[in-house]
């Protein structure tokens, strides 16, 4: 995360349609501000935390703050749920208060938009459309469980 301190991740000129935002271990920035924007065509961002470990400090010393509908979360255990801007911008906080020797957090995040999708997108149940390459990465991308369906076939062997 380091890295991209003070910055915004622009998905387009990645080439990404979903990603993920890691800390781990210790972080050189004391207050750290990261920005996502996506795609012109996706609205709106999908984020869920993989894993989340901000140790044992004071919340007001240390702690992640996503500006668009997560409030300041701190502490270790985790953080359950899965969240989505209001818009195609997200910025996430990273606050460093400096009382503790070791950070960890992974948050995963996918660009989406709801209405048609096209040929080159997956449409997920709850009516979000993801770009296919999205589809089946092991981080529920649609945010409902909807990805990565098997579908039923024809069994084929020797009858008995």
């Amino acid at each position: 995360m380091d890295q991209y301190c003070g910055s915004t991740i622009d998905m387009i000129m990645e080439g990404i349609d979903d990603g993920k935002l890691v800390i781990d271990g210790y972080v050189n920035q004391r207050d750290c501000n990261v920005t996502i924007e996506t795609w012109y065509t996706a609205d709106r961002l999908h984020f869920q935390f993989e894993d989340f470990d901000m140790g044992s400090g004071i919340c007001d010393d240390t702690y992640f703050t996503v500006y668009d509908g997560l409030d300041r979360v701190c502490g270790s255990g985790g953080v359950e749920g899965d969240f989505t801007s209001s818009g195609r911008y997200l910025t996430f906080r990273f606050k460093n208060g400096g009382d503790f020797s070791y950070n960890q957090m992974t948050l995963v995040f996918t660009a989406y938009h709801t209405g048609y999708c096209y040929s080159y997108e997956y449409s997920c149940d709850n009516g979000r459309c993801i770009s296919e390459d999205s589809n089946c990465n092991g981080y529920d991308p649609c945010g409902d469980q909807s990805d990565c369906r098997l579908g039923v076939g024809e069994i084929t062997g020797p009858r008995h």
